[in-house]
């Protein structure tokens, strides 16, 4: 039975050919274009699978007057980083970058950082200054620290602060032990520095302390340094455990100068500004106008 109607079949096929040719060429052609569709929901469903942490990942889009856009400022992914504690890693993809020229160096906006500190340093009566990610003096991100030997049961949230290697110099700070960050040493960038009080939590000693690893945020780094502990929340708080990460990120540029020079070097600060972020607005404040701040020099 089953081959009379093969034989049937086959003989009405070659009866119509053109029958025959328009079906066959559909039916191709619609196989062909299914294949297709499942081609693509396929590449768009598995988007970015490869990464295990694929559903925890967000990209940040920005309205620029009537347009969507997948871009943001070049400070942002630093500052939603320290700013939220949820967030454990940012990162910046595709940056739109420029050269910026110090007279007679060059930078990369990639390298923006350095171009800062080159045109700060060719103006003299600067002062000291650093770029910290945030003011000490009134912390409010903080993460879990972890180091070897730590008891399961116990919980240690530490304060987290990202300064570069001038920031000690600048706000008086006391380093006791090891050393603070350095362009020396390019694998600061992976190194903590930490104060007594974080020091004691771990049940560590000044002797003991430096090379020893530490986690923050599930990123391991050595204690390279110890620094005095000091007030960076209102003075009437106890001071807590707190983890200096090195800064490569930006954030504020802070100063020490003599009162006498302010209107001087706010001028020149804010024309640095301007040739390297133009079209951002310009802001500046005295720290000393906190009014939970400690002096940390009574003489500046």
């Amino acid at each position: 039975m089953l081959r009379n109607y093969l034989t049937v079949a086959f003989r009405n096929l070659v009866r119509n050919k053109l029958f025959t040719g328009l079906n066959i060429l559909g039916l191709a052609t619609g196989l062909a274009c299914s294949m297709f569709i499942f081609l693509w929901v396929q590449d768009e469903v598995s988007y970015d699978r490869f990464n295990t942490n694929a559903d925890k990942i967000y990209r940040i889009t920005a309205k620029l007057s009537d347009v969507q856009a997948a871009v943001t400022p070049p400070p942002l992914s630093a500052a939603i980083e320290a700013e939220i504690p949820a967030i454990k890693n940012a990162t910046r993809i595709i940056p739109l970058h420029k050269m910026i020229t110090a007279g007679t160096k060059k930078f990369d906006e990639r390298n923006i950082y350095y171009a800062v500190n080159a045109m700060l340093g060719q103006h003299p009566g600067m002062g000291d200054y650093t770029i910290t990610d945030h003011l000490p003096t009134y912390l409010t991100t903080g993460a879990p620290l972890h180091w070897p030997g730590m008891d399961p049961q116990k919980q240690v949230i530490a304060s987290r602060l990202r300064t570069d290697e001038n920031f000690i110099k600048t706000f008086g700070m006391q380093l006791i032990a090891g050393r603070f960050f350095s362009d020396d040493f390019k694998a600061d960038d992976s190194s903590y520095v930490v104060n007594e009080t974080a020091l004691k939590a771990m049940g560590m000693t000044t002797a003991n302390a430096i090379g020893k690893k530490i986690t923050l945020n599930d990123r391991e780094g050595p204690i390279i340094g110890i620094v005095k502990d000091f007030n960076f929340k209102p003075i009437q708080q106890p001071i807590e455990p707190l983890v200096i990460r090195n800064n490569f990120a930006g954030g504020y540029l802070v100063m020490r100068t003599s009162s006498h020079n302010i209107r001087r070097i706010v001028e020149q600060i804010k024309d640095i500004f301007g040739s390297i972020y133009a079209g951002y607005p310009f802001s500046y404040g005295f720290v000393m106008r906190k009014r939970w701040i400690r002096p940390f020099n009574t003489h500046h």
